[in-house]
């Protein structure tokens, strides 16, 4: 008797985008590894694999641009870039290839979305200039120290950005825009950015001048004076600054299609709540975090009671009241939020509330 051996039967190529869509974790030696099976795995995973390139060093950049001259193909797979290099400290500037493979790398004709970290934080506009393409949709600056052995900042020009009316011309696609751990700079009557929906704004500081909140009410005032109307979602994050009361409590512009608002070291009290009450009437999610906040449950209670966010679905509020100081709720004051909320369909997200109840 004779075994006779088949084949293993060859997989559909059709299946090879199911079978890579159906994992959102694949590393990149997964794809280099994937890619050497067939050449019908080859283009799928190099349609992923180049899709947002992230990059943590000039070296990195060099190689990349060198490919991208060598198959310019390769080029038009390209969608997004997330740049954090840091250069070795050893006192010289940024050597001319380094800014020669950047100047590629943001020149695609086809990004929609960009993050510069590391050293392209410092004076970010400088790069933002060389980006050619109009079609930028989510721009993120990172300012984030990089960190070296026991825990110690490498030491880093502050990060910054001067927004001025060249950009927002630039960019008159730009939807998403997150600024965080960055000195912020907009310039007087800069036009505005008409699709802006989102926008997050994350420990900026106003070069060094900001001492209390209202120092940031004229420069982030104007960004919602341009984006109010469209903007669904804000995050406002303060750290390290005196009290004072923030631009929430009576300036804060009409933002109807506002749907999450989450707000983080700012002064509050109720007057701040009621000027969110009748300027941002579409929130389905708030979270009010901070030791400063002068909201006390009774009050909380009462104005999730009323109603007065008939479209909210989701509450984060502080685990307590700054008096001042800043004192935790009792298990009774807890269980007034808890069943306010519970009666208007609110779900509560606060861990500390909700393991002491």
């Amino acid at each position: 008797m004779t075994t006779q051996c088949h084949p293993l039967p060859r997989l559909v190529d059709d299946l090879i985008p199911v079978i890579l869509d159906s994992n959102d974790h694949w590393w990149p030696c997964d794809y280099l590894r994937l890619a050497t099976i067939s050449s019908a795995w080859l283009g799928p995973v190099r349609k992923r694999l180049f899709a947002r390139p992230v990059i943590a060093s000039y070296r990195s950049c060099t190689l990349l641009a060198r490919t991208l001259a060598e198959q310019p193909f390769l080029a038009s797979l390209i969608r997004g870039l997330d740049l954090r290099p840091f250069a070795e400290y050893n006192g010289s500037g940024l050597a001319c290839r380094d800014f020669e493979s950047l100047r590629l790398l943001l020149g695609l004709d086809n990004l929609t979305c960009v993050t510069l970290g590391g050293d392209l934080a410092v004076r970010a506009e400088r790069w933002l200039s060389l980006i050619n393409c109009s079609s930028l949709v989510e721009l993120c600056i990172d300012g984030k120290q990089h960190r070296l052995g026991f825990g110690c900042l490498r030491y880093q020009q502050p990060a910054s950005l001067a927004w001025s009316n060249d950009l927002s011309g630039k960019f008159t696609k730009l939807t998403k825009l997150r600024l965080s751990n960055i000195e912020l700079h907009i310039y007087p009557f800069a036009l505005p950015i008409p699709r802006l929906v989102d926008l997050v704004i994350e420990r900026a500081y106003l070069l060094s001048e900001a001492r209390c909140t209202s120092d940031f009410d004229e420069h982030i005032r104007t960004l919602l004076s341009h984006c109010g109307r469209r903007l669904e979602s804000l995050h406002y994050d303060v750290r390290d600054v005196h009290l004072d009361e923030a631009m929430f409590h009576d300036s804060l512009v009409y933002c109807p299609a506002l749907r999450e608002l989450r707000l983080n070291g700012l002064d509050l009290n109720l007057g701040t709540l009621s000027s969110i009450e009748q300027r941002c009437g579409s929130l389905e999610q708030l979270s009010v975090e901070g030791r400063v906040v002068r909201v006390t449950s009774n009050e909380w209670a009462a104005f999730i009671g009323s109603g007065a966010l008939p479209m909210l679905q989701q509450l984060k509020t502080p685990p307590g009241t700054h008096a001042p100081p800043f004192r935790y709720w009792s298990e009774a004051m807890g269980r007034q939020v808890f069943d306010a909320c519970s009666a208007r369909g609110i779900k509560l997200a606060n861990a500390f509330l909700r393991s002491h109840l």
